[in-house]
């Protein structure tokens, strides 16, 4: 569960990509092979996020995170866990 510097709850599940592969009918098979082959490490990780119906995801050259209580978080956002930051940001 990742949560904001203000204790908000992300709906953004951290996956690795033994789970991912799992997931039916959303990862292309060729596309599945490639990353197989490719065998990323348990360091390398996906986000799920799950976007409620009408949810904003871009305003305003703005990208946007769901929160569980049906709002958001900008990915420009100080708020943002580390993890994502870093992510979005690497050094």
């Amino acid at each position: 569960m990742l949560k904001t510097a203000d204790s908000e709850i992300m709906d953004v599940e951290m996956l690795q990509w033994d789970q991912v592969r799992l997931i039916p009918n959303i990862i292309d098979s060729e596309l599945v092979k490639i990353i197989d082959d490719l065998s990323p490490g348990k360091e390398y990780r996906f986000y799920k996020a799950k976007y409620p119906f009408g949810t904003k995801i871009l305003d305003k050259n703005l990208s946007f995170l769901p929160l569980r209580n049906g709002k958001t978080i900008s990915f420009n956002s100080d708020k943002l866990p580390k993890i994502i930051v870093f992510i979005c940001y690497p050094l």
